[in-house]
């Protein structure tokens, strides 16, 4: 019999590469996508519900029957505290009070991030799931009061996956760092060098698969990373090659960014801008470290992929689809 999950952002990027795993693992997924949203990531067989409310009648019968919940729908940037709390908090309850009273779910899976656990103290002294928790922007601290709604409140099964930075195809954010090395430029923020974990898309929707039904993985937190470190230096020389290209390093101070993106939050009105005041926060910390001994030792989890390959295929995917030129 096929395993059945439901996916709640199924048609961001996360939510749509890990739809797309385990439909090929031969799951049955039912992707919820929020009414008026972009599905264009998602495959043309997708099983797909349009949804505009998460306590209408009719997506507590949709989900009926499903077995595992997997919440990736999730705000990123947003002008507000109210706005984070609306989407990160306020629905992740919602989802949480549907898990509950749906007999047939046994499993609530959370993707969280590593913003909710904060940065690393140093480089030699890395994150992890036993440490005190110290957000520093909005959005992690959102993440982190959502965790604790799950831990709380969950009356069955919960995991908490806390992701590092995710790249891969379908992926926005890396975009502007892919676009930026394109046309020679690559920067720094002051004269500190930083670190970060990476994941890869395809290795993060690998993890999640190893948590789903998995004893091990009941009531418990995971940081996914593929364990390596890099400094922004080296993972921007890194895109160079896999365009290939070079660039002219500029160091930018941590003010005049901030005032670049006061600037991109007053006059960018279409869309909050991916530069903003709070994601500066975060930027300028030096260690975004973590340790992913837990998932090795409890899930087995080992990354095999290799990430020169990872950002070919990126690089590929963002062409193809005409997001560079």
């Amino acid at each position: 019999m096929k395993k059945k999950a439901v996916i709640t952002g199924a048609n961001g990027f996360v939510g749509s590469n890990l739809t797309k795993l385990l439909s090929a693992e031969g799951f049955d997924v039912l992707s919820l996508v929020r009414s008026g949203s972009d599905f264009s990531l998602l495959p043309a067989d997708a099983n797909i519900f349009f949804w505009k409310t998460a306590t209408d009648e009719m997506l507590m019968k949709a989900v009926d029957g499903y077995e595992i919940l997997i919440h990736c729908a999730a705000l990123t940037k947003a002008r507000t505290r109210d706005e984070f709390r609306k989407v990160n908090i306020d629905l992740t309850y919602d989802f949480v009070k549907i898990f509950n009273a749906t007999e047939s779910m046994t499993q609530f899976i959370f993707l969280s991030s590593q913003a909710a656990a904060g940065p690393a103290l140093s480089y030699n002294h890395t994150k992890s799931e036993d440490d005190i928790c110290s957000p520093i922007s909005m959005y992690g601290k959102s993440k982190l009061l959502a965790e604790h709604l799950v831990q709380e409140r969950v009356k069955k099964s919960w995991t908490v996956i806390r992701a590092v930075s995710v790249y891969g195809e379908g992926d926005k954010d890396f975009l502007q760092f892919f676009r930026m090395i394109k046309k020679h430029v690559s920067f720094g923020i002051g004269k500190k060098e930083q670190f970060i974990n990476l994941i890869y898309i395809d290795d993060l929707c690998r993890f999640v698969l190893k948590t789903i039904q998995n004893p091990k993985a009941e009531r418990q937190i995971f940081f996914a990373s593929d364990g390596k470190k890099y400094s922004l230096k080296e993972f921007g020389k890194l895109v160079e090659k896999t365009i290939p290209t070079f660039t002219f390093p500029i160091l930018i101070s941590p003010k005049l960014l901030y005032s670049i993106a006061f600037f991109k939050e007053v006059f960018v009105r279409k869309t909050f801008p991916t530069l903003n005041r709070e994601k500066v926060k975060e930027m300028q910390c030096e260690y975004w470290l973590v340790s992913n001994n837990k998932a090795k030792e409890m899930l087995g989890f080992e990354v095999e992929s290799d990430i020169n390959d990872n950002l070919k295929k990126t690089y590929s995917w963002y062409k193809e689809n005409k997001w560079i030129k």
